[in-house]
């Protein structure tokens, strides 16, 4: 059985939208994806010597994100090529 691909991009991420999280008090509103992106961020930040997390930091860590998080679901349908949008960040970065 073949599936076809969604034509846009609003048709492809409400494709693989998952429910929100209900708020609670003991933890934060994030899933646990985007709880897992935090630290991975922290930890690009600390390789370039920087002290606070930008923008740049938090794509390279969603760049690292593993199936079946709906970030690397998108970027897998879309057909991103994740080392070159690694590179190219830090170059801009640089």
């Amino acid at each position: 059985m073949r599936t076809t691909r969604p034509t846009s991009p609003l048709a492809l991420v409400q494709s693989i939208e998952r429910p929100p999280v209900p708020a609670s008090r003991k933890r934060t509103p994030f899933t646990s994806g985007a709880r897992s992106v935090l630290p991975r961020a922290l930890a690009e930040v600390k390789k370039g010597g920087s002290r606070r997390i930008t923008p740049e930091h938090l794509m390279l860590a969603i760049l690292d994100c593993e199936l079946p998080d709906p970030a690397a679901e998108l970027m897998e349908r879309l057909g991103i090529d994740r080392p070159s949008v690694r590179e190219r960040i830090r170059q801009a970065a640089a």
